[in-house]
């Protein structure tokens, strides 16, 4: 079963995983191209959630993104993180990104980035 990572972030749930097309097809309502991802509302998830599962995926459903947040200074070499992430947004001289799973975040800290720590706030996602 392949792990995916669902980040509530400003009232809907988002994901970035690679699908079989049958499944991408299904929930190609939900894609939005122009970010990569899936964006699912709230009220929706549980369709979405059940038609995972019964295609043999694992939803994790994520309400609190901190553990999978970094952030790296604006202006700076970032491609590699954008493609991993399922959300990224400017904070003053730094770029927040929430990372698809553990693993994007670990590649994301050897590319430079640096772990949200439980200091810092993620704020208002």
């Amino acid at each position: 079963m392949s792990r995916i990572n669902l980040f509530l972030i400003g009232g809907r749930w988002l994901f970035k995983h690679y699908l079989r097309d049958e499944v991408f097809e299904e929930l190609s309502h939900y894609y939005v191209r122009s970010r990569y991802r899936f964006e699912v509302p709230e009220q929706e998830l549980a369709e979405v959630r059940d038609l995972l599962e019964r295609e043999g995926y694992e939803p994790v459903l994520i309400r609190d993104p901190e553990p999978f947040s970094v952030t790296k200074p604006a202006y700076t070499e970032m491609k590699e993180i954008v493609k991993k992430s399922v959300h990224k947004e400017p904070r003053g001289n730094l770029v927040l990104f929430v990372m698809k799973d553990e693993a994007s975040v670990e590649q994301a800290e050897y590319l430079g980035a640096k772990r949200v720590s439980e200091k810092e706030e993620t704020g208002n996602l």
